[in-house]
């Protein structure tokens, strides 16, 4: 007899992580993973989310929807990945690298926490999978930790993909054993043969090699990836600004190539499958949605909000 499938209100979907390892598990044998409706404000993020669900439904300001009495949808579960901007600080190894002051839980993009809450409150789903960064007021980290209940797990997606990314995850099932040993390797993730149009100018290395403050250059900060490190540091938005984020030196070649991650060696250091990010819907000025690429700054700064795919299939590999 087939298994009822859990049904999922997807919160913050960005480009659509939780969706591509719901899927993931569900091919696995385990029971399927079906996500009623998601919610995203975006554009950029809603057209590559449409490519890929042209049939999901969006109930957009997650503000609005919190204001509801009642949910239209019946679900099981609610996944909420809400925006960490207000809980970090600027910094190359923040796993949110953009905004100058934490304000917290308090503040405008952060703050949608409690509208999170408030619908897992009201609707009271059987499960649920809150996702952040490790706040940078410790008061935030045990005020999220005591309204949802439940302890949090921290994660480093390094474990599972060639990149140094630590996270907070709320969930209230149990989760297999996170996997020993060095996980996969920055230059497996790397394309072969890269453009030469990812190379970056004289100025540009220049630029990383500038005092940027404390006497310390963008070099010594570690903003930039390099094939001598099993793993790449954090990919955060800020990388769809290149300078100082999107930096590689690629020792493979002789002499080393200072250059640009592609879209497609992002993609792999999430655990998107390559391309995910390359097309999106998008409507025609006649009302009809078509198919377009997707700019490459979007492309890497969607990615750089993103979670990481194979930990969220860790994750759900332990659902009853």
């Amino acid at each position: 007899m087939s298994r009822q499938p859990i049904r999922v209100l997807s919160l913050f979907s960005g480009i659509g992580a939780f969706e591509e390892a719901a899927e993931h598990v569900s091919r696995r044998g385990k029971a399927p993973i079906e996500v009623v409706a998601y919610a995203e404000i975006d554009p950029s993020a809603m057209a590559i989310y449409g490519y890929h669900h042209p049939d999901a439904v969006n109930i957009g300001d997650v503000r609005a929807f919190a204001r509801l009495r009642s949910s239209p949808f019946k679900y099981d579960m609610l996944v909420a990945g809400f925006p960490c901007q207000d809980l970090s600080q600027q910094g190359g190894t923040s796993a949110c690298a953009t905004s100058k002051r934490a304000t917290g839980l308090k503040g405008v993009r952060s703050g949608l926490f409690w509208d999170a809450l408030r619908i897992l409150r009201r609707d009271k789903p059987r499960y649920f999978l809150f996702e952040n960064v490790i706040p940078k007021n410790a008061e935030d980290r045990e005020t999220i930790t005591e309204e949802l209940g439940v302890e949090p797990m921290e994660i480093d997606a390094q474990r599972f993909v060639p990149q140094r990314r630590k996270r907070l995850f709320w969930f209230n099932w149990k989760m297999p054993a996170l996997p020993r040993g060095a996980g996969p390797r920055l230059v497996d993730a790397l394309d072969a043969r890269p453009a030469r149009s990812l190379d970056h100018s004289a100025t540009a290395i220049a630029y990383m090699g500038r005092d940027a403050g404390n006497g310390r250059t963008r070099w010594q900060r570690g903003y930039h990836g390099d094939t001598a490190e099993h793993v790449s540091p954090t990919i955060t938005k800020g990388i769809e600004k290149t300078l100082p984020s999107n930096v590689l030196i690629d020792r493979r070649f002789r002499p080393p190539r200072v250059r640009r991650f592609s879209a497609e060696e992002v993609e792999r250091l999430f655990g998107f499958p390559e391309g995910h990010t390359e097309m999106g819907l998008v409507e025609d000025g006649k009302g009809n949605l078509v198919a377009k690429p997707t700019p490459f700054t979007r492309r890497v700064g969607l990615l750089g909000n993103s979670i990481v795919v194979p930990v969220l299939e860790h994750i759900l590999k332990g659902l009853p």
